[in-house]
């Protein structure tokens, strides 16, 4: 069944999807343990039944499908309302060596997998592309690229080809929430030649599921153009560890940009130390063995000419 819902959906992969006119993906939560998600909008006047509508996953970069799940098989649950979502969860709720879903995320859920693997397209992580099909086996919608694996997720960074591959900081399909831009009015009805999280999502912290629940879209005429972005990242996602240094001499700066230089500086605005990357890289250690206990303050400048500031704690 599997391979021929695969070849269904190659075949009809060039289908074209008209603004406004069917469900699609609004948010996609890739969370720490089993807190995966995958939110669904209707961006019509008019309620669409989920008679016929599959979640699947496509594993590891294969071009079959690996799980899937009716989400028409709840009776509670069977139609989207106008310019409404539903959320779709991973349902692992008994713990296993792969963890088990927050119940605060099980809780926003309107429809739960059964968990497991092969079993549970909410099972995903930033290497698995996700697509919403339905009944004659059209691709309604798609996160990823099938057929593609991208190592630890996909990016937005075109001189990579949009896959992380080994600069797996530079994912944004894995440890993160994408949310679909207002703008987006459609899903994605045909496998792309690249995977740009970029130009369809915002990009949120790990375990951010404030949005869950809502979406924001100019198919909505009720939409007004403002939208609550205080939580979007901005997508450098830099971190410094370890922080505060303790038994170690060296410490490591990691970002999803790519880093030109680094500055440290003391507490009344001295230089201490300025590290100049000399090759394309995210990542960048450095030893701090000579800089004195106390709090620092790192100021990174990024390859597109961006800065932010962190503070460094050595003890």
């Amino acid at each position: 069944k599997l391979l021929l819902i695969t070849a269904a959906i190659l075949v009809t992969a060039f289908a074209f999807a008209q603004d406004c006119s069917d469900l699609f993906i609004s948010e996609y939560v890739e969370g720490s343990s089993q807190n995966k998600g995958i939110e669904i909008y209707n961006p019509t006047s008019e309620p669409i039944s989920l008679e016929g509508y599959i979640l699947v996953r496509f594993s590891n970069g294969s071009p079959s499908i690996s799980d899937e799940l009716d989400l028409s098989y709840v009776d509670s649950v069977s139609v989207v309302q106008p310019y409404d979502v539903i959320f779709a969860v991973n349902g692992q709720t008994v713990e296993n060596d792969y963890g088990v879903v927050d119940p605060a995320l099980y809780a926003l859920a309107d429809i739960a997998g059964v968990g497991g693997h092969g079993t549970d397209p909410n099972y995903f992580n930033g290497d698995d592309a996700v697509a919403l099909i339905k009944g004659d086996m059209q691709l309604v919608d798609l996160v990823g690229k099938i057929g593609e694996n991208p190592g630890e997720g996909w990016c937005d960074d075109e001189d990579l080809g949009y896959v992380a591959g080994e600069s797996y900081w530079l994912s944004w399909t894995a440890n993160h929430t994408l949310i679909r831009k207002p703008n987006i009015k459609k899903g994605v009805t045909s496998n792309p030649q690249f995977f740009n999280p970029a130009a369809e999502y915002d990009s949120l912290p790990i375990d951010t599921w404030s949005h869950v629940g809502f979406h924001e879209c100019e198919c909505d005429p009720n939409y007004n153009g403002i939208e609550d972005d205080s939580n979007v990242e901005n997508h450098s996602n830099t971190v410094i560890y370890p922080n505060p240094v303790g038994n170690t001499s060296k410490v490591t700066v990691m970002s999803e940009k790519l880093i030109k230089n680094i500055q440290v500086f003391n507490v009344i605005g001295s230089i201490e130390r300025e590290i100049v990357v000399n090759e394309r890289t995210g990542m960048v250690t450095s030893d701090v063995s000579d800089l004195d206990n106390g709090v620092h303050l790192m100021r990174i400048q990024f390859t597109d000419g961006s800065f932010e500031t962190k503070q460094l704690v050595i003890k």
